[in-house]
C-alpha cells in the first residue's frame, strides 16, 4: 500500500479511537434531558413543484485525477478489515 494512503489509515484509525474514547466519556457524564422542541419546515403549495426539471444540473464530468473504484477497491477493503479488526479488539477489551 502507498505510503500516504498507509499513513491516511494510521490517522483515520487513530481518529476513531478518539471519538470512540469521547463516546464512552460523554456516556459516562450524560443526565438525561428533555427535549428541544425543533421548528417546523414551512408548508409546501401543493401546486408548486419542488424544483423542475430543466433546473436540475448536470453530474460534473470525472476528474481524470480522481481514482476509480477498480484502483481504489484494494485500499477500501483493507481499510474496512482493519476497522473490523478494531471493532472486535475494542468489543473485546470492553467485554473482559
Amino acid at each position: 500500500m502507498d505510503e500516504n494512503r498507509a499513513e491516511h489509515v494510521r490517522q483515520v484509525l487513530s481518529t476513531a479511537r478518539a471519538t470512540l474514547a469521547r463516546s464512552r466519556r460523554a456516556n459516562d457524564e450524560y443526565q438525561f434531558r428533555e427535549p428541544v422542541d425543533a421548528p417546523k419546515a414551512p408548508e409546501r403549495s401543493r401546486g408548486r413543484p419542488l424544483a423542475s426539471r430543466d433546473r436540475t444540473p448536470p453530474a460534473p464530468p470525472r476528474d481524470a485525477e480522481t481514482p476509480t473504484w477498480e484502483e481504489e477497491r484494494a485500499t477500501v477493503l483493507e481499510v474496512i478489515r482493519g476497522l473490523r479488526e478494531l471493532c472486535e479488539a475494542l468489543g473485546d477489551q470492553w467485554l473482559n
